[in-house]
């Protein structure tokens, strides 16, 4: 039962339990006790014992009290307790917090809510478990300045807390040696992409080879019209074999999304606006994943470590050739420096954020100097979240579109893994429907609004 809570806890899930049995002799009617949040259930959680009496003789009351709902008891009316289980989800209060203890250290924190005067009731979870799994919404990576899409709050909403000021980015981790440093031979032992390369014998290409994909990145960027895509996501949770948890978890969610990739006209950045929104056209915030962990975005403008402007914030090395699909592709290495223009942020929790350093592979078609294929990865790792690593392996196609003399390559496929100490968060991404946007055509599709 404390495995069920702890996972439920993690994903932000409330439990309404009902007991069918009817009213019990002597025994107190619903309407007299709705919600009481016993103390043994934060002393049972707190203790970090596997079992109590509370949960072993009430186990629906434990599983409602520790996770903010009720349990619903001692009363022929059914239908009450449902009605207002259905009358909660559908309207409620979602409150967010930095915690001043940025320790992920797998104990009890205690939350209590209160509210001026003594007419209203407040229901919430009592608290949490701060570890990797329990707390991995606040892995937060973005490529560029996030989208200022984002309406206001409306009146009489409560917006979430979060500190005044923004603090300055924390230094980034020591990078471990880069992939363009690392021999061939055990690259391809660490690289399962790399299975099949033959390796080159000299890097007389590499000059050309950059000088020709760095003028079609270039002309991506800044010839770029707006685009817009169905964009289907599957996420996924593994435990990592050997891990010392109390609970065993497969999880799988299905998303389907409209991805959108807009020109950033007048910026000397060369990323694209990137952002997805939901069925009913709202954004989808990054952190708003179902179980509990981000799903990433900026797939369009992974190939800016190639761009011209940004090659100087790199090194390179061509690793020689792979045949992937029936196709002969050239592979070329690169490692960020750390003077590098555009780096990668990471929220650490308290309003501040990490900057780190990209590596990665890129997959070239010779025949026409596309990108085929990218898979980039973090240079070292992230304690501060317990994020040990992070790749992201992106599949480009190109996309046709009437009016338009040549072809975009754009994104099809990609798949994001997330290593934590215990837990393995994996995203797989398709794009399909790929449609010109504007906002100037009858019929637009609108721009996001909140949700």
């Amino acid at each position: 039962m404390k495995a069920l809570v702890r996972l439920a806890t993690a994903r932000n899930e409330t439990f309404y339990t009902l007991d069918s049995h009817g009213l019990y002799t002597g025994g107190m009617d619903i309407s007299e006790k709705v919600y009481t949040q016993d103390p043994t259930v934060l002393a049972d959680m707190t203790s970090g014992v596997e079992t109590s009496n509370m949960e072993n003789q009430d186990p629906m009351n434990y599983l409602a009290q520790a996770t903010g709902g009720i349990f619903f008891h001692n009363s022929n009316d059914l239908l009450k307790g449902l009605r207002q289980s259905f009358a909660d989800g559908r309207s409620y209060y979602e409150l967010a917090y930095y915690s001043t203890n940025p320790a992920l250290d797998g104990k009890y924190r205690a939350i209590k809510v209160q509210i001026k005067g003594k007419t209203l009731m407040i229901r919430a979870k009592p608290g949490y478990l701060a570890s990797a799994v329990d707390v991995a919404t606040t892995v937060a990576a973005t490529r560029g300045e996030p989208p200022a899409l984002a309406a206001p709050a409306p009146a009489g909403s409560i917006p979430a807390v979060a500190p005044t000021t923004r603090a300055e980015p924390l230094l980034m981790a020591e990078p471990n040696p880069s992939l363009v440093d690392i021999p061939t031979a055990e690259l391809v032992r660490m690289v399962p992409d790399l299975k099949n390369l033959q390796p080159a014998a000299s890097q007389g290409l590499l000059a050309s080879i950059l000088q020709k994909v760095g003028a079609n990145v270039a002309t991506l960027f800044h010839n770029f019209p707006n685009v817009t895509s169905r964009e289907q996501v599957v996420e996924q949770r593994r435990p990592v074999v050997g891990a010392d948890l109390d609970q065993v978890f497969q999880d799988e969610i299905h998303h389907d999304y409209r991805y959108l990739a807009l020109a950033n006209p007048g910026q000397k950045q060369a990323h694209l606006k990137e952002y997805r929104t939901d069925s009913k056209g709202r954004l989808v915030e990054p952190r708003n994943s179902d179980n509990g962990h981000l799903i990433t975005q900026g797939f369009v403008s992974t190939p800016v470590f190639f761009d011209p402007a940004y090659q100087p914030d790199s090194s390179f090395r061509y690793l020689g050739q792979e045949v992937i699909d029936k196709r002969t592709l050239d592979v070329v290495a690169f490692a960020q420096l750390p003077s590098a223009q555009v780096k990668e942020r990471i929220a650490v929790g308290n309003g501040r954020s990490l900057v780190v350093l990209t590596q990665g592979l890129a997959w070239i078609d010779p025949a026409n100097h596309q990108i085929i294929r990218m898979w980039t990865g973090l240079m070292a790792p992230v304690p501060e979240i317990n994020l040990e690593a992070q790749t992201t392996r992106v599949d480009f196609g190109e996309v046709r579109f009437h009016g338009m003399a040549l072809g975009l390559w754009l994104p099809h496929k990609v798949e994001v893994e997330m290593q934590c100490p215990s837990v393995v968060f994996r995203d797989f991404h398709t794009y399909s429907d790929f449609k010109l946007f504007s906002v100037q055509t009858q019929g637009r599709q609108d721009a996001p609004a909140s949700p």
